[in-house]
């Protein structure tokens, strides 16, 4: 499930600041996002995506982080006249750390593990889904889940958002690599459903 993250804050970005892009005369990443990612009213909520931007270690910028802020990261393409290798080219690249899928138990499924140290604000990996094994003769209902045909009919690569994962704070090797989809006040609050991330974990998953 993925949840709408919602600000009341407005940050449009500054032109000026290109950020760790090898290139800044001709990078435009922050000119698109501005023009892409305008705030806007939902309901009665302002509606600000934040810009998050890497440093010239490609690390990306947390200073303020909040969960509920709706977080963008534009990534240079060739128009920005960079290389490759460019800090602003991370998610581009792919996956670069070492990492450990294990198996936990029955209830939590497999886990990834760092197996080398993670800096915080480091790209750790692109989140693309999930994989299911169906045994033979088993057909999964499309009541819930509608078929990729379907979401994929008019898209075009570009076109379709890509998810990248960060790490909000450093992680030794050895230490679980997880996804935090909710702010720990709200986990804090009640419901029926309880967090097993681990053993004897206090915290709860809201029900939206």
């Amino acid at each position: 499930m993925i949840r709408r993250l919602l600000s009341s804050r407005v940050n449009y970005a500054d032109p000026n600041n290109i950020g760790a892009c090898e290139s800044p005369k001709k990078c435009r990443c922050n000119y698109r996002f501005q023009e892409l990612f305008k705030p806007h009213v939902f309901g009665d909520i302002l509606i600000s995506p934040k810009n998050r931007q890497y440093n010239k270690d490609g690390l990306l910028d947390l200073e303020g982080h909040n969960s509920y802020d709706e977080r963008v990261v534009m990534e240079c393409s060739d128009a920005c006249g960079c290389s490759w290798r460019c800090p602003r080219r991370q998610l581009q690249r792919g996956q670069q750390l070492s990492l450990v899928v294990y198996y936990l138990d029955d209830i939590r499924g497999f886990g990834v593990k760092a197996a080398e140290p993670i800096k915080k604000g480091q790209f750790i990996s692109e989140y693309v889904g999930e994989m299911r094994v169906l045994k033979e003769g088993e057909v999964r209902d499309t009541s819930y889940d509608a078929g990729f045909a379907l979401l994929n009919r008019n898209l075009k690569d570009p076109l379709i958002p890509r998810i990248g994962v960060y790490a909000l704070q450093d992680i030794e090797v050895g230490e679980d690599v997880t996804v935090s989809y909710w702010s720990i006040d709200r986990m804090q609050e009640k419901s029926e459903i309880q967090c097993k991330c681990i053993e004897d974990c206090p915290n709860f998953l809201p029900y939206d």
